[in-house]
């Protein structure tokens, strides 16, 4: 059976139907289609269609291997992740994560910043980290996701998200139910590893954008 564009087009449209929403897991899904549908001469795209479908147990099948893709993307970006960020703590980096401490010790010492300083950086961290993971920093993201298109990579980094708020949200633990606190070395300390983790978060971004825009480059159009 040979697919032309209208069952390619088609296939897309039945995959989504049955819960599969993100675009890289349907192109999968499709490409396992087309593949199962080489050389079928003996039943009609729709027949064949419904028959692999039924072999993946229908809506509630896809939406496992949804499930299972996600767990897989998830350990795989968290380990880039981590990788990242143990550059920081590693040289040359680590030149840059001491000057950052220093710089932070320093200005507080300096200027013997109060309380609701610290409180303040820790509400600037949790800006800047939920705008690193907004759609709206970065075009290519942003047109595909008013378009309708979503990304399984680039929803992972809404999960890795929730780890990385942990030093922030110690800073505002501290902050709030410590409002006495002040030894400026262990506060410098939490805030430059909030900042590293950023920076790591920011680096893993640009890379699953970039695999995405390489990987999916006709839907730029």
């Amino acid at each position: 059976m040979k697919l032309e564009e209208y069952h390619i087009k088609e296939l897309y449209r039945i995959i989504k139907k049955n819960g599969v929403k993100y675009y890289d897991v349907q192109t999968e899904l499709v490409d396992h289609f087309a593949i199962a549908m080489e050389g079928e001469n003996t039943v009609s795209f729709e027949e064949k269609t419904k028959e692999i479908l039924e072999g993946f147990d229908g809506k509630k099948g896809l939406k496992q291997i949804t499930s299972q893709k996600k767990k897989v993307l998830l350990r795989k970006f968290f380990r880039i992740y981590t990788d990242g960020l143990k550059n920081y703590f590693s040289f040359p980096k680590v030149l840059l994560t001491i000057c950052i401490f220093i710089g932070f010790v320093v200005t507080f010492q300096t200027f013997e910043v109060e309380q609701s300083t610290y409180s303040l950086i820790a509400q600037l961290l949790n800006i800047s980290l939920i705008f690193q993971g907004s759609y709206n920093t970065n075009r290519y993201l942003k047109k595909m996701y008013n378009k309708g298109y979503s990304f399984l990579t680039i929803k992972i980094l809404e999960y890795l998200q929730m780890i990385m708020v942990i030093p922030i949200a110690s800073l505002f633990a501290i902050t709030t139910f410590f409002k006495e606190y002040d030894n400026v070395l262990v506060l410098s300390s939490i805030i430059t590893f909030s900042v590293v983790t950023i920076l790591a978060y920011a680096k893993l971004k640009k890379h699953l954008v970039n695999e995405v825009i390489s990987s999916y480059p006709m839907v730029k159009a």
